[in-house]
Parts: C-alpha cells; structure tokens; sequence
C-alpha cells in the first residue's frame, strides 16, 4: 500500500508539491502530521536527499511523534527502493532544539562554549531576582516574573539589551528593566549558559552576522517544512526566513480556524483593545509556547464568517472568555492542595482510560508536582482531559465508578493499572 492511499485530495495536492513555497491551511485533527510526513516521503522519492530536509514543530512530543512517523514511513515505503537505514533522516525538531544545534556547531566563532548550560524558566526566574538585588531594586517592588517576561517578550522581538536601551530614552520603567537585563546577561556569562530566548536570539545574529555559516546550513537544508505556523514570534520567522531564504521551498502549515470573535480584547504592550481595533503594524502578545508570552507585529488582518457554536468560559476571577471550538487556549494548573481529578487518559497504543489523581503528588525527583502531570509522565499519555474536580477522594471515586461506565472502555490496561481499574474496565 502506497503512503498516498490514506491521504484525501486536498492531502495528496499537499504532500504532492515539490518546488516553491507551500501553505497548508488545516484545522485541529485535520491529518497535518500525516500530510506533512507524506510529503517528506514524496521528497525524498523524486530524489530528495533525507538529510536536506528540515522539520520545525513547536513541542518536544510532536518533534518525537514527527519523527517516528517519518522514521516509520521511510522504512516502510518500498517504492524508495534504496537501504534507508544507510544514510541520512531529515533533521525534525523544535525551534529552540534548532537553535541549540546550530550554536552548539558554531559555538568557538561566537565567543561560546560548547557544552553551554540552558536556564530553563524556574532558572531565569531566580536569576532575574539575583540581578535585581545586586543592582538594587526591590523584589518586592517588581515582580521578577514580569520583569522576565518583559525581557523574554524583546528577546522574541530580535534586540540585545544595547538596542533596548537605546530605544527607551528617560523612561523611568524601561530603564530599570534595562539595569536588571544588562545584570541578568553577565549571571548567563558567569554561568557560561544561555536562556531559551537566547538559544534562537544568538542563532539569527549568528546566521545574519556570518554569511559562511549560513551558506552552510542553506546547503544542507533544501527544504524547510513548518508546522503550527500561526504560533510563530518574529525571531522565530526571522530564523525560517534565513534558512530557507536560498531554496524558497518553505511549506507552512498553519489553523486559521483558531479565530478570535468580534469583541474580543487583545492584551498589545499598551493595554488591551479590542480586535476590531487592531491594525496592521501594531504589535500584539501573544502565545510563544511553554507557557510563556512574547510580542509580536501584526502583518495581516483577516475577516472571515463563522457559522457554528460558540463556546463561554468562565474564569475563576469573573472573566469570561467567548471563542470557537477549535480555538487552543493555554492554561496552566496550579499547585492546589487537598483536590482530586478525575481524568480520561489516552494512549495510542492502549486507548482509553478513566482514573482518578490527587492534586499534587511527588514526582520521580521527589518535589512535589501536579498529580495530573505526574500520572501523564508516568503513563505516557499523548492525550489527557479533566472531567472533575473534587474536594474527597470518595466524591471523586463515585464518578469515577459511575458518571465513566458510559465509555465501553475494551481496550488494553496501562502499565502499572491497579486490579480493580482492570477489572472495571474489563466489565
């Protein structure tokens, strides 16, 4: 069986397409993996060398779920004709993991080392209040954690802290951010690491600084393939520009069903306005994923009907947020004591399954956690979803027993189920 048969038209048109920019317009669950993986495919049978195609997605587990798709379909495509296990695979990974690899091969010709330390957030976060207190501004004043997003935010818009600081004149707050990033730097230095700003910051400077380097990469690289394009920042586009800036062969995938209703405010590093209000040139924060947000210029204003339902969230504050279905809305858990959730857990090779967790538990390092995200990490679930929350285990065990039984759950019990959750799913 061909890798095109499971595909529909509009797929096949897709992953069919070999030369010149491509955009690939998908909504949630629309096979753009599959489509994406087709391709790669396709490229390397009309005589595409693995190696010379490049994979961004936006997660590490849709990195790995990408490349064992295309691992899977090169294997298993008998029409290549050739001993796959024997040369290159494309190179499939994150923007950050990107930016690593190419400081990483780079790292002597801009003054770093090597084998550089990455501050994760929690890391910046303490090191952002370290350089506070050295350059004397309270914690208390300034939230740490703001002043980090803030720096994260002009990181993500392509400026050092020389042109930050050359761009805010007297103001009083965008100076002491300047005196704290300048402080947060020489911590990185001291530390010889970056942060994950830094990893695609200093990636594009290099690139745009060392027309060698980039020769390089634009001759390894033919073919540059991008999923979940509407979540791109500018240093992110800036770096799929470079890059694919000889061969032109770029395909995008992006959702533009993840559309944003009339009303809606939009937080922009001036306040919030409402969407209608919001104009080309203007810059507007927005997502950058894990969690955080960054600031990014509005190129292009699209209207389009919607014909469907309309779904209402209330927060915990009052506010309340109106939006499609198939809009993706970031959250983050907290770390709230004395609850229980219960949860409908997927896996791909075992299905379904209703259990139950506490709200915070330890994890593997022995810290305390969100028992939901311990019990996904245990389970390896690619898909989890809350279906209640509790105050006693007892409340939560008679709708786990109960409210579940309507899924027909015959399908393969998880590593480590306990016996009656067997037994119940057995029944």
């Amino acid at each position: 069986m061909s890798y095109l048969d499971n595909l529909n038209e509009r797929q096949k048109q897709a992953a069919e397409h070999q030369n010149g920019p491509l955009l690939i317009v998908a909504g949630a669950g629309a096979g753009k993996t599959k489509t994406i993986a087709s391709r790669i495919v396709r490229l390397v049978q009309k005589g595409v060398r693995p190696e010379n195609i490049l994979a961004i997605t936006f997660t590490n587990k849709a990195a790995k779920e990408m490349r064992d798709r295309v691992e899977k379909a090169l294997r298993s495509e008998k029409s290549l004709n050739r001993p796959i296990s024997l040369v290159g695979w494309p190179f499939v990974s994150t923007f950050h993991s990107l930016g690593v690899h190419i400081l990483r091969e780079n790292a002597r010709s801009i003054g770093l080392n090597r084998h550089f330390g990455i501050f994760d957030r929690s890391d910046s976060k303490k090191s952002i209040r370290q350089a506070m207190e050295i350059v004397g501004v309270n914690p208390k004043q300034f939230e740490p954690g703001k002043i980090l997003e803030i720096i994260s935010r002009e990181k993500g818009n392509n400026l050092l802290v020389d042109e930050y600081e050359a761009g805010i004149g007297n103001e009083y707050l965008p100076g002491i951010i300047a005196k704290i990033w300048r402080q947060y730097d020489k911590i990185l230095a001291e530390e010889k690491a970056l942060d994950f700003d830094d990893l695609l910051l200093r990636a594009v400077r290099l690139l745009k600084s060392q027309p060698a380097i980039l020769e390089k990469y634009q001759s390894i690289w033919h073919y540059l393939l991008i999923d979940e394009y509407q979540d791109t920042n500018k240093i992110q586009y800036e770096l799929a520009k470079f890059l694919a800036e000889k061969s032109k062969n770029i395909c995008a995938v992006g959702d533009t069903d993840q559309c944003l209703l009339p009303g809606t405010k939009i937080k922009t590093p001036t306040g919030e306005k409402e969407i209608g209000r919001i104009k080309i040139g203007q810059k507007i924060t927005g997502a950058a994923g894990d969690g955080e947000v960054c600031s990014s210029l509005v190129n292009k204003v699209i209207m389009k009907k919607y014909d469907g339902k309309i779904l209402e969230i209330i927060t915990k504050n009052g506010k309340k947020i109106k939006t499609t279905p198939e809009h993706i809305l970031f959250a983050r858990l907290t770390l709230t004591k004395n609850k229980f959730y219960v949860y409908l857990m997927y896996r791909r090779d075992k299905g379904f399954r209703i259990g139950l967790a506490k709200s915070v538990r330890q994890d593997s390092r022995g810290k305390k956690s969100i028992g939901l995200l311990v019990r996904c990490n245990q389970e390896k679930a690619d898909k989890m979803w809350v279906l209640k929350i509790c105050r006693t285990k007892r409340e939560a065990s008679k709708i786990w027993l109960t409210d579940g039984c309507f899924l027909n759950l015959r399908q393969k019990t998880f590593a480590g189920a306990r016996r009656h959750k067997q037994n119940f799913q057995r029944d």
